[in-house]
């Protein structure tokens, strides 16, 4: 019941049926690139509001969820049916983007299980390195 209400909030707030999603030109399906789906919408309700939000909610739900740096970003990202990976600046540690990769495809009329909004990596981007909040996650990067 619970992953029904998070699809239906995913599609509600992003436009399900193609709305305001498109695919990424140049990502048709080849095994290098995968099709993403771009969001006008900021995503933002997936993820902690700033990063240091993000850094204690990686403290208290160590299993569930990790904060790191990743590559250009600090990263905050959980697991499961949904990972959803917060991307902040790591100067001024606001939220600059989101990717949501599903386990199935509900994006861009039903074409890919990834919508991304704003500049955030996709899952397996990228692998956490220990430092920016202590932890470090590899089992959460791959």
């Amino acid at each position: 019941m619970k992953r029904a209400i998070v699809v239906l909030a995913l599609l509600a707030g992003c436009g399900g049926e193609g709305g305001n999603e498109a695919p990424v030109p140049g990502s048709e399906g080849s095994r290098s690139e995968p099709i993403v789906c771009r969001s006008e919408d900021r995503l933002d309700k997936f993820c902690p509001a700033d990063w240091e939000a993000a850094v204690a909610q990686a403290d208290r739900f160590p299993r569930e969820t990790c904060a790191g740096t990743c590559g250009r970003w600090l990263l905050h990202t959980t697991g499961g049916f949904m990972r959803v990976n917060c991307a902040y600046d790591p100067q001024t540690h606001e939220l600059i983007g989101v990717a949501i990769h599903d386990d199935v495809p509900l994006y861009c009329d039903g074409t890919t299980d990834i919508l991304v909004w704003g500049d955030a990596p996709l899952a397996g981007g990228c692998t956490f390195e220990a430092g920016a909040s202590g932890a470090s996650c590899p089992s959460l990067a791959d």
